[in-house]
């Protein structure tokens, strides 16, 4: 049985391709295109590639999931019995929401069915709307390696619910508590993201980065009043902010509020823009933490998922892995609404037609691959200098080792956002001028964002001071004292790093990579940054690999069995 997920609603568009409940291939849109990182296009392209990633001649797929139902525009109870009956409890906002979800959820219906069509997929197929935050979940925890587990999906908006809590067992999800529209986690981040002079939905990341900068203390008070803590879930001071078809943007209250106006994008970051970060970044972590053990006190569950884009913010995961008595906690490394692609289908499979679970996501490589061949092709054909290496993974770690800094495109790439060892920028952490190089002369960005670690499983906790294994960079740990001047590439300010923990099982020859670098080096530890530059998505093909590597610093890049150089 195939079952093919879409997300195409508002932003983050991708498509997702399972078989007989095991994920095929997932890929978001904005891979294909370069200038338009977090594209709303309908997934195309991407549901193409997932065809074609299946290699099944003659297939046909039996479900189309979208991750959007217009109904819950109305709200998380809304039938269509009570619209009709009593159409005047829904305000314009409601309705106007339901008619733009459902002429889009027809145009996409067309849509998908010519692209299945023109793949040779058939169009024999039953289109289901599964609820965005029902998909966040089923994203969350059908592809868990919990058999139970709280569920904690928060992010920006779904059709009208902002933050959901589940309880899952097996293969069946309930929902346990909601908070709707205009209360919202991820927008109220989001315009404070803007008031920081960050593109919204886009850079809350770096908000997140520049926090350990700042004093929480001096505005501790005045983000607290702006989000409390309300029964399970939480409550919006809504009249600080410019409120817009129930979407919160910044005002002239809240630059009263904080004592200055928002700063201006690029413009010069001080004191004041980091201690709002700072308080902006403790009090989302209280919330989170607020609303874990709210879930933890209803379902009495051992350990807990969570997905929506909030849940990519990874110091407020490690808090809650913490501070809250679960065992352990799971975040799918396509956590955001490109997720959905991956959700709704799973939701499909086990939520309605009841199949029990067989697959656990514990790796993200579920890309597009291009063979020695090709990639040989390619650089023939741009008469490139480039030698067949017969150790990839030792010449890489020697480059490393060298001081250089080395585009690696390996395999499959990654799905979701942060590179994972296959779409990736190394070089080695133990150095600290390599900082400076790989920020402004590689990524183009800005000099406070930290870069991220990848240890191996079987000496990582030798460096970094975690028992929990976190193979998609989803939360942020202590890198031990002794070793803060030994990596002091990867050592963010507060001595904390966003680490990734590499298994020889699920990505071997990364694994390889810095296992060699430990032996040249002694501590098998790399710094690894996404490839590509800042504004644009990470590379999908040896084409993007090329160009992103001829226009930036990149001293070397291992594409395949080949290094290239300049």
């Amino acid at each position: 049985m195939y079952l093919l997920g879409i997300n195409c609603w508002l932003h983050d568009s991708a498509a997702c391709l399972i078989r007989d409940g095991e994920v095929v291939a997932a890929v978001e849109e904005e891979r294909w295109f370069r200038d338009d990182k977090h594209t709303g296009e309908f997934p195309k392209r991407s549901i193409r590639y997932c065809i074609e990633a299946a290699n099944d001649p003659g297939m046909t797929v039996d479900h189309v999931a979208f991750n959007f139902s217009p109904m819950r525009a109305f709200s998380e109870s809304a039938n269509l019995g009570q619209v009709v009956t009593r159409p005047g409890s829904y305000s314009s906002l409601n309705r106007k929401s339901y008619k733009h979800l459902s002429s889009g959820l027809k145009r996409y219906a067309r849509e998908a069915r010519q692209a299945l069509r023109a793949a040779g997929a058939g169009d024999d197929y039953d289109v289901h709307e599964v609820a965005h935050h029902d998909a966040h979940a089923a994203s969350a925890f059908f592809v868990s390696p919990f058999d139970e587990a709280a569920v904690l999906t928060l992010d920006g908006r779904g059709e009208w619910a902002t933050t959901t809590g589940y309880y899952g067992k097996g293969n069946r999800l309930e929902r346990v508590f909601h908070v709707g529209l205009p209360y919202s986690l991820g927008l109220f981040y989001a315009a404070m993201t803007e008031y920081l002079g960050f593109k919204r939905n886009n850079d809350e990341y770096k908000v997140m980065g520049l926090a350990s900068y700042g004093d929480p203390s001096r505005y501790r008070e005045q983000i607290k009043g702006l989000i409390l803590p309300d029964g399970d879930g939480f409550r919006i001071a809504t009249e600080h902010f410019e409120e817009r078809s129930r979407i919160l943007y910044p005002s002239q209250a809240l630059e009263a509020l904080f004592g200055g106006p928002r700063r201006v994008g690029e413009s010069e970051i001080d004191q004041r823009h980091k201690d709002v970060a700072a308080a902006l970044q403790e009090r989302t972590e209280e919330i989170g933490l607020h609303m874990a053990r709210c879930l933890k006190e209803k379902t009495g569950a051992r350990n807990i998922a969570m997905a929506g884009g909030v849940a990519l913010n990874c110091v407020m995961n490690t808090r809650i892995l913490n501070e809250v008595p679960f065992d352990e906690i799971y975040v799918q490394p396509a956590a955001y609404d490109a997720g959905g692609a991956l959700g709704a289908p799973y939701w499909v499979y086990h939520q309605e037609l009841g199949r029990p679970r067989t697959f656990v996501m514990d790796r993200a490589n579920f890309g597009p691959e291009f063979s020695d061949d090709t990639i040989e092709a390619i650089l023939k054909e741009g008469l490139l200098r480039y030698r067949k290496s017969e150790d990839i993974a030792g010449d890489t770690a020697k480059l490393l080792n060298e001081g250089k800094i080395v585009g690696w495109f390996q395999g499959r790439g990654e799905f979701g956002p942060r590179a994972l060892g296959h779409r990736s920028i190394l070089a080695d952490p133990s150095r600290p001028e390599i900082q400076d190089p790989v920020n402004l002369r590689v990524k183009h960005r800005e000099d406070f964002r930290p870069f991220a670690p990848s240890a191996i499983e079987e000496t990582y906790q030798t460096y970094f001071d975690t028992k929990h294994l976190d193979p998609f960079m989803t939360s942020v740990v202590p890198v031990h004292e002794e070793y803060r001047s030994k990596l002091p590439a990867i050592t963010h300010v507060d001595g904390t790093a966003r680490l990734q923990t590499v298994s020889k099982a699920t990505n071997p020859l990364y694994h390889e990579v810095i296992s060699k670098l430990g032996e040249l080096t002694g501590i098998p530890v790399v710094l690894n940054t996404s490839f590509n530059v800042r504004g644009e998505p990470m590379v999908c093909t040896p084409k993007d690999a090329l160009r992103c590597f001829f226009t930036t610093g990149i001293d070397h890049l291992a594409i395949g069995s080949f290094i290239v150089d300049k």
